[in-house]
């Protein structure tokens, strides 16, 4: 039996043999998680093994105001605030992106939201102005969709 340790410690499992396929099933009935097809594993080898959520605050010049809010896909929940599906940012038509931060799970997600929404218009700014977003992952993510 091989101790395998590719992904990560949380992700360390022992298997039968050196084989891909044996780790991956292996993988799967510990972890019990999905498993995407070959074809699926080269279009994003790295992000079978983790879903990210996003905590994002929105800015809207018609109503000088913030929305706060969680979601798994940042630029389609940003696409539904500006094209009036959503009832709660309706009025404030167009919205603008103004801070966003990636997550490792939705219950991480949920609880930042809520700390989040928490905070005053200038308690906001001020969290804005101390703690950068992720930046980084926008272009990702506008190539994605």
């Amino acid at each position: 039996m091989i101790l395998r340790r590719d992904i990560s410690p949380e992700f360390m499992v022992a298997g039968p043999d050196n084989t891909p396929e044996a780790y991956v099933r292996v993988l799967t009935a510990r972890v019990s998680i999905r498993v995407p097809s070959p074809a699926q594993k080269e279009v994003a080898p790295a992000t079978f093994l983790a879903v990210c959520y996003w905590v994002y605050i929105l800015y809207s010049s018609t109503l000088d105001k913030y929305y706060k809010g969680q979601t798994n896909d940042l630029l389609g929940r940003l696409s539904r605030h500006n094209n009036g599906t959503e009832k709660s940012t309706l009025r404030g038509i167009p919205w603008t992106l103004v801070w966003f931060r990636r997550v490792c799970s939705r219950s991480e997600a949920v609880l930042f939201e809520r700390k989040l929404k928490n905070l005053s218009r200038g308690r906001t700014m001020e969290f804005m102005e101390r703690h950068p977003g992720d930046d980084v992952f926008l272009e990702n993510l506008i190539e994605r969709h």
